[in-house]
């Protein structure tokens, strides 16, 4: 089946080997709709509503049959209009008269539904387990590559834009813990900043980062880190750093070392200021 990428970008890879291709809007809309929750059966009235909401039911659900043929032949399933199961076996797509679902299975290919997937399970593992947890978070990080369908100002996708992009700053932060335990700094390093990259004026991403470059011996580096993130905050905000984050740079100024003294054992304790 083709790659469908909604995370960052909208492009169609076709199965075959050509190139990228495009799709409608609102069809890359109705797939969105379904593989944030995969395995779920939808009903086609709540879709109809949800993507026409100014629009009277019967046209809503016109609309909707036409999306939903638009994104059959993209995906590559059959014709019948009611009654048909979809894409390869028990993979992608299916719909019968009321509902359409979305469901996972090896090879299947849209990055949103990949995400949503991996994100679930990696949070099923145990603490006691960074390994596993973090192979799941790995996947799940490589599928997230941006904001949702970019470009879309609907007010559903805004809503679930901010709910993808909340769940994978949780991820980054249980990310990092479980690389340090993991013994991979350099990881939890990167992932860090990634975490920083995502939500640049939450300063618990700065202060995590500090924590490990001061772990790492690079005074130099977490101090540098503590003024890019006064620099953000002043900048974007008019405000400076809290208190937590100016006793962490006092911190490793004078030993080298420190702890977040803002965490308290949960990866988003400590202000945040949204932008």
């Amino acid at each position: 089946m083709p790659k469908i990428y909604l995370l960052g970008q909208l492009r169609v890879e076709a199965d075959d080997g050509g190139g990228p291709g495009t799709a409608p809007g609102r069809a890359l809309q109705l797939l969105a709709c379904l593989a944030l929750r995969p395995g779920t059966e939808v009903p086609r009235q709540h879709l109809a509503e949800l993507l026409w909401p100014d629009s009277a039911e019967p046209q809503a659900l016109t609309n909707l049959r036409r999306e939903l043929h638009t994104l059959r032949g993209l995906l590559g399933g059959g014709t019948a209009e009611d009654g048909w199961t979809g894409l390869h076996g028990n993979a992608g797509l299916h719909g019968g008269r009321a509902t359409l679902c979305w469901t996972e299975a090896p090879g299947q290919s849209v990055d949103v539904a990949l995400f949503r997937t991996e994100h679930d399970a990696a949070f099923r593992e145990p603490a006691a387990a960074p390994e596993a947890f973090l192979a799941h978070a790995d996947a799940a990080l490589e599928a997230y590559q941006g904001d949702l369908l970019p470009g879309d100002a609907t007010d559903w996708v805004e809503r679930e834009r901010e709910m993808l992009r909340s769940e994978c700053v949780q991820l980054c932060d249980r990310s990092v813990a479980a690389c340090r335990s993991a013994s991979r700094p350099a990881r939890a390093a990167e992932l860090a900043r990634r975490r920083i990259r995502l939500e640049p004026f939450e300063e618990s991403g700065y202060r995590a980062l500090m924590v490990l470059q001061a772990e790492a011996g690079d005074r130099g580096a977490a101090l540098a880190t503590f003024h890019r993130c006064a620099r953000t905050l002043r900048h974007g905000l008019g405000v400076g750093p809290d208190p937590a984050t100016l006793a962490l740079r006092e911190s490793i100024a004078l030993h080298g070392a420190g702890e977040d003294p803002a965490r308290g054992g949960h990866p988003n304790a400590g202000r945040t200021v949204p932008p």
